[in-house]
């Protein structure tokens, strides 16, 4: 991982405004459908995922990945990465394309983060068990396919595999509110926390913000997720943002819409994907599928039919018979 976060790819690649994010969903569905609308003469309006269907089919996949990644006991930095370059992946990448299956990438994206992560690191296993990793799922997809489409995710998200999560930051800033206090009110807040910090991958929120200000607006958040929280917002704001901002100044104000805004993305991530608008999603990409599969039936069909036109017909030859024996006439006496 890179030494500062200023200086890395993830702040200055990483970090977009919501206006960037949604054109380049959009150029990345039209360039899509264009391709295949070239390469399928059945693909249509029909079979193009909108961009809100897509949103709630990648939280359904993200979710996904933290349930695999919690499951297996990997360790936390594996699931942050792989969940954040899942999310980066689907920026400049449409679900659309048929190269690149949403649950293919799924499973690539936690191959790929366990190898950036160095997880597990072993003399016995370098990175993440793939074999495992497809049979515990019980996914179609076997070795070969994540090993085969890893080339293709690292390209998508620009061979960038440094990835700053707000964990960190979060439990210094805990310690620096709770300082010697204990008591279960601080357990169950930091267990909020913890709840609360994985909406930021289940939303927008990791490509907006910086790991730094999110773990700051998941503190604000928790508070309102507890009847008596240990600490109030009031607290929490005087902390880390008054001591050196005046209230009521611009700078103070415009940190203040930030939270905001960051409150809206995980309040977005706090809400189970709509079943609708991915199911709606499933169902495109099966046709799709479909459309792809009988594009190379008829592939292999029109190349059975070549190859037998280019072979020459034997034709047979009607044997002549063998010749009668000669037989010795014996002579008249």
């Amino acid at each position: 991982m890179a030494a500062s976060y200023e200086t890395s790819t993830h702040a200055q690649h990483w970090i977009l405004n919501p206006e960037d994010i949604r054109k380049k969903r959009e150029v990345a569905n039209e360039l899509a459908r264009t391709n295949m609308s070239n390469q399928y003469a059945g693909f249509n309006q029909d079979c193009v995922i909108s961009i809100d269907e897509g949103l709630e089919l990648v939280k359904k996949l993200v979710l996904m990945i933290i349930k695999i990644c919690q499951k297996e006991k990997y360790i936390p930095r594996v699931l942050w990465t792989a969940a954040i370059m899942f999310r980066r992946f689907y920026l400049n990448n449409s679900l659309i394309n048929n190269e690149n299956d949403p649950t293919l990438m799924m499973l690539t994206s936690i191959f790929v983060a366990g190898k950036a992560e160095e997880a597990p690191y072993t003399s016995a296993l370098r990175g993440i068990n793939v074999g495992a990793l497809c049979a515990k799922t019980n996914s179609k997809f076997a070795v070969k396919d994540i090993i085969k489409a890893e080339i293709n995710f690292l390209e998508g998200i620009q061979f960038h595999l440094v990835v700053f999560n707000p964990t960190r930051p979060l439990k210094g800033y805990i310690q620096v509110l709770k300082g010697d206090q204990n008591g279960p009110g601080w357990e169950e807040y930091g267990k909020i926390c913890d709840e609360v910090i994985l909406f930021s991958i289940l939303s927008d929120c990791c490509l907006m913000f910086p790991p730094s200000q999110i773990a700051l607006a998941v503190l604000l958040f928790a508070c309102e997720r507890m009847e008596i929280p240990p600490v109030t917002k009031d607290t929490i704001l005087n902390e880390f943002i008054f001591k050196s901002l005046e209230k009521g100044s611009e700078k103070a104000n415009k940190i203040l819409q930030v939270f905001e805004s960051i409150s809206k993305e995980l309040e977005y991530g706090s809400r189970d994907p709509e079943k609708k608008l991915y199911r709606a999603a499933n169902k495109k990409l099966k046709k799709i599928q479909e459309l792809v599969e009988m594009a190379e039936i008829t592939r292999l069909n029109q190349e059975n039919m070549k190859k037998i036109k280019r072979e020459p017909v034997s034709v047979m030859k009607q044997e002549t018979p063998p010749p009668l024996p000669k037989v010795k006439r014996e002579s008249l006496k």
